[in-house]
């Protein structure tokens, strides 16, 4: 088994050690009635993620600072918002097929951000561990 604390040592250094200064994923967007669906709210800003030595920030899409986190925090949203478009069956409340394209992009792309917090953050690796043991007991 590879050492987990070198793997992320390394990935750190291969994202953050190039002179960029972050790891962006997204964008996020949707349209006013995917919004609706997943966010209970229309008029939710379109967003992209952020992935800073320390901290992940969310950005909306004309660069306005939406709100920090931890990564336990994107990977706890990660998987709560992956489990409101599949455990509780989102699509069966009539969204069309364009919503649920929407949603299911919205939906590999939390995937995605919740990979590389486990792949660049000891916390988050941790926390994805100890839910996959939960599950694993279950």
């Amino acid at each position: 088994m590879p050492d987990t604390a070198s793997d992320i040592a390394r990935n750190r250094e291969l994202i953050f050690g190039g002179g960029k200064p972050y790891l962006a994923i997204g964008p996020f967007v949707g349209s006013a009635a995917s919004k609706q669906a997943l966010w209970n709210d229309p008029a939710a800003d379109d967003f992209e993620i952020r992935f800073y030595p320390e901290e992940v920030v969310w950005y909306s899409l004309d660069g306005q600072e939406l709100t920090r986190s931890s990564p336990v925090q994107l990977v706890h949203f990660c998987e709560d918002t992956i489990q409101l478009l599949t455990r509780y069956a989102i699509i069966t409340r009539g969204l069309s097929t364009t919503q649920f394209k929407e949603l299911y992009q919205i939906q590999l792309k939390l995937l995605e951000a919740k990979v590389w917090a486990g792949k660049l953050y000891p916390s988050a690796r941790k926390e994805m561990e100890e839910q996959l043991d939960k599950y694993k007991r279950k």
